[in-house]
């Protein structure tokens, strides 16, 4: 039997180590605490730059359009100005002239007159939409309160 305690012994030895190994192991959070509210963090300031990133890309194309349509404006009014309008005097100057001398009649006169004030319109028509080109550059680029 004393040959045999030896071998017991070991036997509750190894079996005491096992249990104690087992009653201390408990998994301690200290090193994952706070690393779900981390990867929240994370998450959204990923979202938050990629809306600001979206915002950027919107604004910058609403800026672009906006200029687009002052510069669009800008032309078209220079052109009926220039072309149109000081052209269409000119002619109306010209046939005032003719039918005072007796080479035109009154209907061309009148004529004449209809179409000095549909280029007029066109030119009133030209500022109000250069008016309002101007006014949505000056709200996308944030000038007007």
């Amino acid at each position: 039997m004393s040959a045999n305690l030896p071998l017991r012994l070991k036997a509750a030895h190894s079996r005491r180590k096992a249990c104690s190994t087992s009653v201390f192991r408990f998994h301690c959070p200290f090193w994952n605490r706070e690393q779900g509210n981390i990867g929240e963090a994370v998450s959204k300031v990923a979202q938050a730059s990629a809306e600001r990133q979206s915002l950027e890309n919107t604004i910058r194309m609403e800026v672009v359009a906006a200029s687009r349509r002052y510069q669009s404006a800008v032309r078209s009014l220079e052109l009926i100005r220039t072309g149109v309008v000081n052209e269409t005097e000119q002619g109306f100057s010209i046939t005032q002239l003719a039918y005072r001398l007796g080479d035109a009649k009154i209907t061309d006169v009148i004529f004449q007159q209809r179409s000095l004030i549909d280029a007029q319109l066109a030119q009133v028509a030209a500022e109000a939409e250069l008016a309002a080109a101007q006014a949505q550059l000056d709200l996308t680029l944030g000038m007007l309160k």
